[in-house]
C-alpha cells in the first residue's frame, strides 16, 4: 500500500506521469521496446519502528525510486522533479476533502502528528543516497534515489480508491477517538462552514469520514453521488474525558449522524451487494439503543434504512437488526442476533464490539435471499474467542425472501426509530466495508465479507491493537 500511495502522490505532481509520458513499472517486469521509456521503478521494504505510543503503529519504508530513460537529460529531469517533491513534501491535508471544512493533519493528545495522504498517514520523508548508472548493453541511463519514509499504519489502508464505483472496500470510517494536542476533537466540527474542533461535552455538527470523499448510489437504480461527511440530527454530544473519546446518543429522540452529500443534503448509501459493519461502543442507559438507523419521518417509511440495536428492557437483553428499516415497520425481516438475561456478559462491559456482515438483495445479486449473513459479538468482559468455523456455524442467519421496493441502504449512526430514539449509548468508532460488485463466491446470497477473509482479520487486529480491553 505504501507503493500505491507513493505512485498516487507522484502522479498528482509530475505532469508526464499523469498524462502517460512516463510508465510506472513494478519489478520484476521486462520492458519490450522503446515505448516503455522513460520508466519510474520503485521497490520498497518495510520494518516496524519503536515509538512512544503504547502499541507499535509506526513503520519505516525504505523506498528506492529508479528513473530509467534513453538519455541522461531525460532521466535527470524526471529524477530532479521527483526528488523535489520528496524533499519539499509536507503532509498537512487530504486532497479528498472538497467541502468548506479544511482538515489539517491532527495530533494525538500526546502530541504525535498524524497526517493524511490518501490511505496512509505519512509523517516524515528523508533522502538517504543516490546513484547514476549506464547500462551498456541496453543503451539506457539510470538515476536512483533512496528514501526512508516514516508513516503510521492504520485501518484506512483498506480505503485505497481503485477507480471503481466506490472506494474499495473501506467506504465509511467514523472515529471519535482522535484527539488533538489541544485536547479537542480531531475529525468532528461544531460548524459545517469551517473546522471548529470541540472540547469535552461539545455539541457537534459534522462528523467527517476519515477517508474523505467517496462515491456511491442512494439506491441500486440511482445515479452515482459523492459523499464525505455526516451531519448531526438531534443533540448528540462529544466527550473526551474517558479513556476513549466518544459520541453520546440519547440526549434527544432524533440523536444521529446522517450521511450527507457535499451540499449538505441527507442521503443514503445503497448496499445492494451487501456490506460489513464494525462498531465499538458502550450502552449506557437501560432501554433501546440504536447503533445504526435512519431519520425516516415520512408517511409510508419510503426512506427507511438498515437498523441495528442493542436493547435492555427489564432483565431482557436483545441485539437485533433489520435490513429495511425500524422493526415495527418491517417486522418480517427482523433478525434477532442475541437474546439473553445475562447482563454481566452482554450489557455491563465498558467496551463492546459487533461485526455485522450482510449479503445483498436478491434482485441485484441474482440469488434467492436478501441479506443472508453472519455476526460476531464480544466485549471487554466476555470474549469467547470464536473460531471462524464457529462464527459461520453458530452466528449465521439465513436472510429473507421478500421482494423489496428498493435496495437495502445505510443512512446513519443512531436513528429516529419512529420517534423512540436511543436511551443512552456511546459510540467510539464505525467501519463500513462495501464491495464494488457482486460476490464471486459460489453462493451468490452469501455476504461478500466472510470471517475467514484477510480484511476481517486485519480489521479485528486493528481493533485489538487500539482497544486492548477487547482482546
Amino acid at each position: 500500500m505504501i507503493g500505491k500511495a507513493i505512485y498516487k502522490l507522484l502522479k498528482n505532481e509530475v505532469s508526464d506521469l499523469a498524462t502517460g509520458g512516463i510508465y510506472p513499472v513494478i519489478m520484476p517486469q521486462n520492458p519490450n521496446d522503446s515505448n516503455n521509456f522513460p520508466a519510474v521503478i520503485y521497490t520498497t521494504s518495510i520494518e516496524t519502528m519503536d515509538s512512544k505510543d503504547a502499541e507499535i503503529n509506526m513503520f519505516k519504508a525504505t523506498v528506492e525510486i529508479q528513473v530509467v530513460a534513453e538519455s541522461y537529460d531525460s532521466a535527470n529531469n524526471i529524477s530532479r522533479k521527483i526528488k523535489y517533491i520528496f524533499d519539499h513534501y509536507v503532509d498537512r491535508k487530504t486532497k479528498q476533502y472538497s467541502d468548506p471544512i479544511f482538515i489539517e493533519g491532527f495530533k494525538t493528545k500526546d502530541g504525535y502528528s498524524h497526517n493524511y495522504v490518501s490511505n496512509i498517514n505519512i509523517d516524515n520523508v528523508f533522502f538517504q543516497d543516490n546513484d547514476d548508472d549506464y547500462f551498456d548493453e541496453l543503451y539506457l541511463y539510470s538515476i536512483t534515489n533512496l528514501y526512508d519514509i516514516y508513516f503510521y499504519n492504520n485501518i484506512n489502508k483498506f480505503s485505497f480508491d481503485k477507480g471503481g464505483l466506490i472506494s474499495n472496500p473501506l467506504t465509511v470510517s467514523l472515529d471519535a477517538t482522535q484527539v488533538t494536542s489541544e485536547n479537542k476533537s480531531g475529525l468532528i466540527s461544531a460548524l459545517t462552514t469551517g473546522q471548529v474542533s470541540l472540547g469535552n461535552g461539545g455539541n457537534p455538527r459534522v462528523w467527517l469520514n476519515t477517508n474523505g470523499n467517496f462515491e456511491g448510489k442512494e439506491t441500486a437504480s440511482s445515479d452515482v453521488s459523492e459523499f464525505n461527511r455526516f451531519l448531526s440530527i438531534g443533540s448528540p454530544k462529544y466527550y473526551n474525558d474517558t479513556t476513549f473519546a466518544h459520541m453520546r446518543f440519547g440526549q434527544a429522540v432524533a440523536d444521529s449522524f446522517h450521511l450527507s452529500d457535499l451540499s449538505g443534503n441527507l442521503k443514503t448509501l445503497s448496499i445492494e451487494y451487501g456490506a460489513l459493519f464494525i462498531l465499538v461502543y458502550r450502552p449506557i442507559t437501560v432501554g433501546q439503543n440504536i447503533l445504526l438507523g435512519d431519520f425516516d419521518i415520512d408517511a409510508g417509511y419510503t426512506n427507511s434504512s438498515l437498523y441495528l440495536t442493542h436493547t435492555k428492557n427489564g432483565s431482557d437483553i436483545t441485539i437485533k437488526f433489520n435490513p429495511r428499516g425500524f422493526f415495527d415497520n418491517f417486522s418480517s425481516e427482523t433478525e434477532t442476533l442475541i437474546t439473553t438475561t445475562d447482563s454481566a456478559n452482554y450489557w455491563d462491559a465498558d467496551l463492546h464490539f459487533i461485526a455485522l456482515s450482510v449479503g445483498g438483495n436478491k434482485a441485484n445479486t441474482g440469488g434467492s435471499k436478501n441479506q443472508k449473513g453472519w455476526f460476531e459479538y464480544f466485549n471487554s468482559t466476555y470474549n469467547p474467542k470464536l473460531t471462524t468455523g464457529q462464527i459461520i456455524n453458530d452466528n449465521s442467519f439465513s436472510g429473507n425472501t421478500n421482494t423489496y421496493n428498493k435496495s437495502c441502504t445505510f443512512a446513519s449512526v443512531g436513528g429516529w426509530a419512529n420517534g423512540t430514539g436511543s436511551s443512552g449509548i456511546n459510540i467510539h468508532e464505525l467501519l463500513i466495508f462495501v464491495p464494488e460488485g457482486k460476490t464471486k463466491r459460489i453462493d451468490v446470497d452469501s455476504a461478500p465479507f466472510q470471517p475467514t477473509d484477510i480484511i476481517y482479520n486485519e480489521a479485528k487486529n486493528y481493533i485489538f491493537s487500539k482497544y486492548k480491553n477487547l482482546k
